[in-house]
């Protein structure tokens, strides 16, 4: 039986657990928790910014029952039942402005997949290709790469780790794609209409799935390896030969594009990039908050010459410390303008008095 996870996914994910819960433990340490409140504020962005693309679904695309598009919804209970998925999620389709895609998503722990119309009208003659799109979408929700999308994301940056994952689980879903299509054929249809649209009937999967030799040159090799996506036609290629009951052998990458992909970090794709920006700026400025409060401390100490750590005490202490002498120093200063201040007027008491007596000295 073909495995459902791509081999490299599980390697990945492993990779991406340990350093991301180093990551997390590091930060929650050194900002004295102060990192989990910018959590809190990146999960109130998400909860506004899903809640608004849930309820665009709900009011605008239409939801796939037993009622509505009946043939559809029974496809979607096929393959959840051939992936042993017992919460089947809720699915929509929406008109998309032609894009070839489909997308799983989640909001307060319910599921959904969304599926364009563009796919169900241009896979109109083989409308059980369809079942590779919806198994797709649906292994997305069986590995649970949303629920753990948010905890890995911090460590999703460094180049090729996170889109390399990223990539891993395409694969991993195009297996689950397969699995749910009875013809194998339907899987390479499916990923021909990604390609070339409604004309997906007209091309030779085969010539097409050699497109890869290409993948082997510099400038597609390192597009590849700062993306999210693999290339379709490799996409194709893995399907090919999974349906022949072989493991996918892919073409080697130019080395020299690892050296330039070495400093492009992934940021994601759309507006999901951009918050994880967001989120890295903030935790970056809890760290350094206190970094910076502790470089004033230590400045005030060089500053009067005292090292806490040549004293053998702690940050509390020394910071006690520091301000003791500072109150000292300023109460002496008090108490020495104090005792000038008297003695200035005692100095101008003996003037006068020797001006008064000036006169009669004379007389």
């Amino acid at each position: 039986m073909m495995e459902l996870v791509y081999a490299k996914e599980k390697s990945l994910f492993a990779i991406m657990m340990v350093l991301a819960s180093l990551v997390w433990l590091v930060l929650i340490v050194c900002t004295l928790g102060i990192a989990l409140l910018y959590v809190l504020m990146g999960f109130l962005v998400y909860l506004v910014t899903q809640s608004a693309f849930i309820s665009y679904l709900r009011g605008t695309a239409v939801h796939v029952t037993a009622e509505q598009l009946p043939q559809l919804h029974q496809r979607i209970q096929h393959c959840a039942h051939k992936l042993q998925i017992r919460d089947v999620p809720d699915a929509f389709v929406l008109q998309a402005d032609g894009m070839l895609n489909a997308l799983a998503t989640k909001f307060l722990g319910r599921r959904y997949i969304v599926l364009f119309s563009s796919v169900l009208d241009a896979l109109e003659d083989h409308p059980e290709a369809i079942d590779f799109y919806i198994g797709h979408e649906l292994g997305h929700l069986r590995r649970n790469h949303l629920n753990w999308s948010p905890f890995l994301m911090i460590v999703g940056w460094i180049p090729f780790l996170g889109a390399a994952y990223r990539r891993a689980q395409e694969y991993t879903c195009d297996r689950h794609g397969l699995a749910c299509c009875d013809n194998p054929l339907d899987a390479q249809r499916a990923i021909a209409t990604l390609a070339a649209g409604g004309s997906y009937r007209q091309v030779d999967v085969r010539r097409y799935s050699g497109q890869i030799d290409w993948s082997r040159g510099f400038w597609m090799s390192f597009h590849e390896l700062v993306s999210s996506y693999p290339w379709l036609t490799k996409r194709m290629y893995a399907v090919q030969e999974l349906s022949a009951g072989r493991e996918p052998v892919m073409p080697g990458r130019n080395p020299m594009a690892f050296v330039l992909a070495l400093f492009v970090p992934n940021a994601g794709t759309g507006a999901a990039g951009s918050l994880i920006l967001v989120a890295m700026i903030g935790i970056m400025a809890a760290v350094a908050l206190p970094a910076y409060h502790q470089y004033q401390q230590r400045a005030a100490e060089r500053s009067l010459g005292l090292s806490h750590e040549e004293l053998g005490v702690d940050d509390a202490a020394a910071e006690h410390l520091v301000t003791t002498v500072e109150n000292d120093a300023a109460s002496d200063l008090a108490h020495a303008e104090k005792q000038a201040d008297e003695a200035r007027a005692a100095l101008e008491a003996i003037q006068k008095e020797i001006a008064t007596r000036q006169p009669s000295a004379k007389e």
